[in-house]
């Protein structure tokens, strides 16, 4: 069985071919820690917990894993990778913070498959930014993520 790093990896290569875009790798990263810390939920904050891991080991394969033009953009990269990588680990740090505190942190490997389900029911269509946008038939994992919750006496 593929792993869920490989699954995700698949993912973005499928959509975008691994192509990277600081811009859009900031926008999107920020997005999610912003609706994580929003989230007024266990189960949405799991959700977006997942999301926002979802959304780094993409970017990390884009970054690390994708094609670059020239010495220019390999240096960009590693640029970005390394101011960015100390930010990400402040955010995950109060991230996890917040979930232990909830008693839901050991339930994000599971919440993660889940939404990496959902995500992979997403189509390919992407914004102007570049980022994969949501289907009519989109999932939302939030039920399921609250059933685990319930199944843990979380809830």
């Amino acid at each position: 069985m593929e792993g869920i790093i490989n699954q995700i990896i698949r993912w973005n290569r499928e959509r975008n071919g691994l192509d990277f875009n600081v811009d859009t790798e900031i926008k999107m990263l920020t997005e999610e820690v912003n609706e994580f810390f929003m989230a007024e939920t266990k189960e949405d904050r799991l959700r977006e917990a997942a999301d926002f891991t979802f959304v780094w080991i993409g970017t990390v394969a884009k970054c690390l894993g994708g094609r670059c033009k020239d010495w220019e953009s390999l240096m960009l990269r590693k640029d970005f990778f390394d101011g960015i990588r100390e930010w990400v680990d402040v955010e995950t740090k109060e991230m996890d913070e917040v979930l232990e505190e909830d008693g839901t942190y050991h339930l994000v490997p599971r919440v993660l498959e889940i939404v990496t389900k959902a995500n992979f029911a997403k189509p390919k269509t992407k914004n102007v930014d570049g980022k994969v946008i949501k289907g009519d038939d989109c999932i939302d994992p939030i039920e399921e993520i609250k059933q685990i919750l319930k199944e843990e006496g979380l809830c």
